[in-house]
């Protein structure tokens, strides 16, 4: 029984110090699929990085076509607004000489 237990106890130290002497201890060590799964994962992450960037870019050239677009909105609006005020001023202009721009004849006979 004793024996059992010597032996016992001397594979559980070996097995503990071998696995302990697999790894040196300023290393961190990981299984072939940790490794694995470690490159897919940045691989995923530098491909979601990118399209991140490519977002950004995306984003800021619709902010500067939104700015254009504004500008010229607001050059067509006044445009438009001069426009009608040129319509009403020569609207005024065509009422007043077809109400008081032509000359009366004064006399007997008007031709």
């Amino acid at each position: 029984m004793k024996k059992l237990i010597i032996i016992a106890s001397l594979i559980l130290v070996t097995g503990i110090t071998v696995s302990a002497q697999d790894c040196p201890p300023d290393k961190v060590c990981i299984t072939v699929e940790q490794a694995r799964q470690a490159l897919i994962d940045s691989d995923t992450v530098k491909a979601q990085q990118e399209l991140i960037k490519a977002r950004d870019t995306a984003i800021e050239q619709y902010k500067a076509e939104i700015a254009n677009l504004r500008i010229e909105l607001a050059k067509m609006s006044g445009d438009k607004t001069g426009s009608e005020q040129m319509v009403v001023r020569l609207t005024a202009i065509i009422d007043f000489m077809m109400k008081n721009g032509r000359t009366k004849k004064y006399g007997i006979i008007n031709f």
